[in-house]
């Protein structure tokens, strides 16, 4: 068994086939406005102020909601009633495959209860890690805003799994390292494929389409994806009573080899699983 979607394990039990799912997701693509757009689509804010959201929660950890908010650009009311909005027409994936005739409405339960237990020794409410990582508190904060990132910044859809200790991060496509020094002394790795990549530098740079962007204009998006995350994981650290600096970001380059972690480190890996199959994942090495 592996963590998986429901798309997925449909396509895996040969339910439906890869084409459906992808015309699945297209009209889930349609009808499953984000937050920021409902907002806009019910004249509560403008793409302006959106703009504006967007770019305050890269120093601040807030949903968009809230941060809307909190500028004063929506009121407490508007904001649940945009999720209210949200909730009522939300498509999930297996009743968009039975609107498009993939799935028989009458087995789809049946289909749900089987991914189910297929699924129930991955399903976590929590970020789970071993017992031997130091500073667990600080890890699991550190994590936890990193994967609200990844759905925030770059819109891609995962499943956090079960962290493990490390002694080494297999090489990417890219891989981008930042240092933190004070009360935790760590390094914080991220490590993603091409796709990966590009999906992140459609969101820094604002663009619908990043392939006329040089390499090194690519790389560094990646590069400010781990600086906004560290920027936001500083700011709840001192929260919680941490001093901590970070010290600005390095491309590793690593190709196909390996990532080791420095010796009197403990190396915490975090599996990020995306629905295509792209690999994405971060580490903390995290000194005792």
């Amino acid at each position: 068994m592996a963590v998986k979607f429901f798309g997925q394990y449909l396509v895996e039990q040969r339910v439906v086939t890869s084409d459906q799912i992808l015309a699945a997701i297209q009209l889930q693509e349609k009808r499953n406005l984000k937050f920021g757009d409902m907002a806009v689509q019910l004249g509560f804010v403008t793409e302006r102020q959106m703009e504006t959201a967007h770019k305050a929660q890269r120093r601040e950890d807030l949903p968009l909601g809230d941060m809307l908010v909190k500028l004063g650009f929506l009121t407490n009311f508007q904001r649940e009633a945009v999720i209210a909005r949200q909730k009522s027409q939300h498509l999930y994936i297996g009743e968009a495959l039975v609107e498009i005739g993939a799935v028989d409405h009458g087995k789809l339960e049946h289909y749900l209860n089987e991914f189910k237990l297929d699924q129930a020794a991955y399903v976590t409410d929590d970020i789970e890690m071993p017992e031997e990582v130091p500073h667990p508190d600080f890890c699991r904060f550190c994590a936890d805003i990193t994967y609200k990132l990844l759905t925030r910044m770059a819109g891609i859809r995962h499943r956090p799994v079960p962290a493990q200790v490390v002694d080494a991060l297999e090489g990417n496509d890219v891989v981008v390292s930042m240092n933190m020094l004070g009360t935790v002394n760590a390094m914080f790795i991220v490590s993603v494929s091409r796709d990966i990549m590009i999906a992140i530098a459609k969101s820094v740079l604002e663009e619908p389409d990043v392939s006329a962007e040089p390499e090194e204009v690519l790389v560094d998006t990646v590069k400010e994806f781990a600086n906004v995350v560290l920027g936001n994981v500083v700011a709840k650290a001192q929260v919680k009573g941490y001093k901590v600096e970070i010290v600005p970001p390095e491309l590793l380059e690593v190709g196909d080899g390996l990532v080791a972690v420095p010796e009197e480190m403990v190396g915490v890996y975090f599996p990020v699983v995306v629905p295509d199959g792209s690999r994405c994942e971060f580490a903390l090495f995290v000194s005792p």
